[in-house]
């Protein structure tokens, strides 16, 4: 598994307040003066001291005065670089998606003279075929886009034919575990590897993440497409009843910073969802984190009317408690990770089509208060450096996938039908 992120960043300074008195960094009085009232507020025995608060809100005035953050064109850079994603061009980072060492022990143990084997090579059920031809055929579009003197344009069509293999295969590929051992696809030589640790091709970030995240999922056994694997649904009069099968092997927990085994566009048809694949440790609110070390994660959904986000640069109104977005902004200064729900506001460009996905991490560089009596805040939030793009613009990169869409398209309609049956039943009791 990849280890969290390593990124840097540096957050910009608040905006200068006409007609008041300035440090010599030119940052307001008083907001200093209500950085440390905040700090002191919040529990913290000693409030940042002066070289640090000053060199941090330095640091912020550097950034906001070189990058633009926040504007037309930090907007369009976003919009850009996405582009780029679906024409093969890469931000470099050979150790992003480290190759374990080792195959993973249950897969080494499988002998080609095992009964599940010996089935596949004589009498494979349709479904086990299906999945054979699919597998072999990403193979063949791997073995095309290493050939020698394969032209851009030849390569970026193989790009496309690539990405619908490894995104199809995420949702709709039925396998297990005999499949992809006799197809050998968690080897390096032969499988999924060729794509996120190629030593031959350039392949676009984006398929190398879905590659991986790909490759997670099957390392740990897990094979199940239902996307709404790992859940046990609640009858449809107790719709927050549902929950995460103590059974379900490929279970991951949220109490960690940065990115870890998480790939930047993940995505989820539910909260809960987020929780069984530890991207986010609340099944309903916005908020997870934990008592003196600030919040792991936030998913954006809603959206009150101060609300700003224009995708590298956030300005966030939780409705639940903000103890653990305060200790980040004021004490611990971890990032924090943002996921995004198709329930913010259609007009947010950023919002994706159906579902949540993670979309990055970002710092909460401040807050402001909004209701003083209930000791509630919005705070400002700027994306991590050298992270690469939010995955929602219409091309290659984005996602939700075309197969995401139609999966939670599917999952609604078998809702409705359940939901339908169980009306019935209650009917014909009374």
């Amino acid at each position: 598994m990849a280890g969290p992120a390593q990124l840097s960043f540096q957050p910009p300074s608040p905006p200068p307040s006409s007609g008041k008195q300035n440090t010599e960094d030119g940052v307001p009085l008083d907001f200093v003066a209500k950085k440390t009232q905040g700090i002191a507020d919040s529990g913290e025995a000693n409030p940042m001291p002066k070289e640090r608060r000053e060199a941090k809100v330095t640091k912020r005035k550097e950034f906001v005065d070189s990058s633009g953050m926040g504007s037309e064109k930090a907007i369009e850079q976003v919009a850009e670089s996405s582009k780029g994603a679906a024409a093969g061009k890469l931000v470099k980072n050979d150790n992003e998606y480290p190759l374990p060492s080792e195959l993973p022990a249950w897969y080494a143990k499988i002998k080609t003279t095992d009964r599940g084997m010996k089935e596949l090579g004589k009498r494979p059920s349709s479904l086990a075929t299906q999945a054979l031809t699919a597998l072999s055929s990403m193979n063949g579009c791997m073995d095309r886009c290493e050939q020698q003197g394969v032209s851009r344009a030849q390569l970026g069509k193989l790009f496309e034919e690539l990405r619908d293999q490894v995104h199809k295969a995420e949702i709709t590929l039925k396998i297990d575990r005999f499949i992809v051992r006799k197809t050998r696809f968690l080897d390096p030589e032969y499988g999924l590897p060729r794509i996120f640790a190629s030593k031959k091709v350039d392949f676009p970030w984006d398929l190398k993440a879905d590659a991986w995240q790909l490759y997670s999922r099957w390392r740990q056994e897990v094979f199940e497409v239902d996307i709404l694997r790992g859940i046990k649904i609640a009858r449809e009069t107790d719709r927050g009843g549902d929950r995460i099968d103590p059974t379900y092997k490929g279970r991951q927990y949220a109490d960690f910073y940065g990115q870890g085994h998480l790939v930047l566009g993940q995505w989820w048809p539910t909260q809960l969802c987020t929780v069984r694949d530890g991207a986010h440790g609340n099944p309903q609110g916005g908020i997870y984190g934990k008592k003196e070390k600030g919040a792991y994660s936030i998913v954006l959904s809603g959206g009150e009317s101060t609300d700003e986000d224009n995708g590298t640069d956030i300005w966030y109104t939780p409705t639940d408690s903000t103890v653990r977005m305060i200790e980040s902004c004021d004490s611990v200064h971890n990032p924090v990770r943002v996921i995004r729900s198709h329930q913010l506001p259609k007009r947010n460009r950023y919002r994706p089509v159906v579902g949540l996905r993670y979309d990055g991490l970002y710092e909460v560089v401040e807050k402001k208060p909004v209701d003083t009596e209930k000791a509630a805040y919005k705070f400002h939030l700027v994306r991590c450096k050298d992270q690469h793009p939010i995955r929602c613009e219409d091309n290659a990169a984005r996602r939700p996938t075309r197969f995401e869409i139609a999966g939670d398209d599917e999952r609604l309609h078998r809702r409705a039908l359940r939901e339908l049956a169980e009306l019935k039943a209650r009917r014909e009791a009374e």
